[in-house]
């Protein structure tokens, strides 16, 4: 007890020493000026999330007699491609007769790190009146899909890199810009005419847990293509916004059976999900490799058609499936009848490999991964049950 008593005296002597050296009634404190290094907040930065820098303070016993440039060391500061993770944002400089100066240390674009990498801040002085300064840590975690890859996963791309492919800056939250064109002559109101809009998002991407060696895969585990907006939104035309066929006199009688059976309607809280599997990499050839996508998929009638082979998650079609599942009539009878909330009768319906609309709106699916300027571009096609024609996509990831 006793020696724990003499560590806390010794500690509170210390700090009032440090305190008293700060006042601004006290200038004259003898012997070196000594340092201190914080951070205002948190000291965690993240990739691809929006917390990217960090500000450090930095505190002085005594007052600086002339404006002093201070020297920042960072070390432990490079990533997997021996980039720069973090910058000093200017020149920090304590100004004459002050004590204190704050500057700012920024998570650089386009960095991968696979684990978390502690960057160490310290100060270095070549006037002999400054005390050394207590280095000061901070965490970059990396960003959340590829927090989640297994030791296995991170070895693989390592070994893609090496092979000149590396596909690292692409796991992770990536920015994405959909360009959605609507062919005309649909049957919904908002697809007769046809329409262009672009979709600005963000979509994690990772590794495939069928990637090998030789073979890199991608996933999409969220927004895939950057087109969850617009599939989400087609399937409210195609069900509960379709006030065409699915309410009035002449609306058939399993569409409000199913709405009321699921509690589903035009202000029920759904979450709907787009994700995508089997984006494969093929080998690099210049500056590029050609990206493939298509797959095949059970459509709502069980058969195998040649789509871009999109999952969708409908939280309204998980309560009606389990419903299904339990063998209620009900449910199996409106699902069968087409009043249905499965995004797969309604979305992305058609095959792709040759044009079975035939009006003008087929297109051959292609992709692409240019290393070089560190680009990643989709151009496919999809449909929906009361399109006119394909509707084309283009999804551009900017790593």
């Amino acid at each position: 007890m006793k020696n724990v008593k003499n560590v806390l005296l010794s500690t509170l002597v210390m700090l009032s020493l440090f305190v008293v050296g700060c006042s601004d009634d006290d200038n004259d404190y003898v012997g070196s000026n000594k340092v201190l290094m914080s951070a205002e907040g948190s000291t965690e930065l993240t990739v691809g999330e929006k917390n990217q820098e960090v500000v450090v303070k930095v505190t002085f016993t005594k007052k600086a007699d002339k404006d002093t440039p201070l020297n920042v060391v960072i070390a432990n500061k490079t990533d997997a491609n021996n980039n720069d993770i973090v910058s000093v944002e200017g020149t920090p400089t304590l100004k004459v007769n002050t004590r204190e100066v704050d500057f700012k240390v920024k998570l650089n674009k386009g960095v991968t790190v696979f684990k978390d990498n502690i960057i160490e801040l310290s100060l270095k002085f070549t006037d002999t009146q400054f005390a050394a300064v207590t280095p000061l840590n901070i965490t970059v975690k990396p960003a959340i899909a590829v927090a989640e890859l297994t030791p296995e996963q991170i070895a693989l791309l390592e070994g893609y890199k090496a092979e000149g492919m590396d596909i690292s800056p692409f796991i992770g939250k990536i920015d994405v810009v959909a360009t959605v064109h609507s062919a005309k002559d649909g049957y919904l109101k908002d697809y007769v005419k046809e329409w262009t809009k672009e979709f600005e998002g963000v979509t994690v991407i990772t590794l495939s847990e069928k990637a090998t060696a030789d073979k890199p895969i991608l996933k999409m585990v969220s927004n895939a293509m950057g087109a969850n907006e617009f599939f989400h939104k087609v399937m409210r035309d195609e069900t509960i916004d379709n006030d065409e066929y699915w309410y009035g006199e002449y609306a058939g009688p399993l569409y409000a059976k199913v709405m009321e059976l699921i509690n589903w309607n035009k202000t029920s809280e759904e979450t709907f999900s787009t994700l995508l599997d089997g984006i494969v990499i093929e080998k690099r050839e210049g500056d590029k490799s050609e990206l493939s996508y298509i797959g095949k998929v059970e459509d709502s009638y069980g058969d195998k058609i040649d789509v871009v082979p999109f999952e969708f998650k409908y939280t309204a079609w998980d309560r009606l499936k389990k419903l299904i599942d339990e063998g209620n009539a009900d449910a199996v009878e409106c699902n069968e009848g087409g009043a249905t909330s499965n995004p797969n009768f309604f979305l992305n319906n058609t095959g792709i490999l040759e044009d079975e609309y035939e009006s003008g709106a087929f297109r051959a699916t292609t992709g692409e991964l240019n290393y070089k300027i560190g680009v990643m571009k989709f151009s496919f096609i999809t449909s929906h049950t009361n399109g006119g024609d394909y509707v084309q996509i283009e999804a551009v990831y900017t790593k």
